[in-house]
């Protein structure tokens, strides 16, 4: 959020989407590096932090501002910013993302152990 923070106000909804789509081109070209999978981890995981930093965490600012939501005050001082209020929302993207992971095939191997664990097989050994 730092990095569109530095946006002017009229920009930050292009720079969110902007941080979005390179997070997404990162997760692709590393799902198709099978080759170097050390690389291949390192740009999905920074591609996913882009895509949550873009996508999902400034969802929560824009719903809090389209919302009116104010920040919580104790004491005449910020606690909390008004995003942080709203951020049990997050359940909301993570409940589908879990299921699309654990019920599709992927190469994963945490998941693929997870899957075997929890839907297949019991007595799964990794």
């Amino acid at each position: 959020m730092i990095i569109n923070e530095w946006l002017p106000e009229h920009l930050k909804l292009v720079g969110a989407g902007a941080i979005g789509i390179l997070g997404s081109i990162l997760l692709l070209i590393g799902i198709r590096r099978n080759e170097n999978k050390t690389m291949a981890s390192m740009l999905g995981m920074v591609g996913g932090i882009l895509v949550w930093t873009g996508w999902i965490e400034f969802s929560f600012v824009w719903i809090a501002d389209r919302l009116s939501v104010s920040p919580f005050i104790q004491n005449g001082e910020v606690v909390t910013k008004p995003e942080y209020l709203i951020f049990l929302l997050h359940q909301a993207y993570w409940g589908p993302a879990s299921c699309n992971f654990v019920f599709s095939n992927t190469k994963c191997r945490y998941l693929f152990g997870l899957k075997n664990y929890l839907v297949y097989d019991r007595n799964y050994k990794p």
